[in-house]
């Protein structure tokens, strides 16, 4: 069917072009869920992998503990402290007076260890 206007052809054509826009936006619309999707899906991926291989590394270090201690090992002690020798200005301190001088005959026996130790 034709007419001189060619409004009925015109009306076709507007059909047509407004088919191919909504057929345009649909593909955009479903390119765009699939990258979403793909980006979850990358992301989740991301997450498990590092989930899992942290639950790996804690459970090689359970391991390695548990078998240190069947083996008797246990972490290395601080070593014990030194005793202090005298500093200059301890060595430079005067004498102490006669009756209180370690072994100076009180009957006490041994006088002050802390004493001895310092030089006195």
């Amino acid at each position: 069917i034709t007419d001189e206007s060619s409004y009925i052809s015109s009306i076709g054509k507007k059909a047509a072009a407004e088919a191919i826009n909504m057929a345009k936006v649909d593909v955009a619309e479903q390119e765009k869920q699939g990258a979403v999707g793909e980006s979850n899906a990358n992301r989740e991926r991301f997450i498990r992998v590092a989930e899992n291989t942290a639950a790996a590394d804690k459970g090689q270090k359970k391991a390695e503990s548990d078998r240190r201690a069947a083996q008797g090992w246990s972490r290395p002690q601080t070593a014990p402290a030194k005793p202090q020798e005298p500093t200059a200005s301890s060595a430079a301190r005067p004498a102490p007076a006669a009756g209180n001088a370690p072994d100076s005959g009180s009957g006490t026996g041994g006088g002050n260890v802390a004493m001895s130790l310092l030089g006195y």
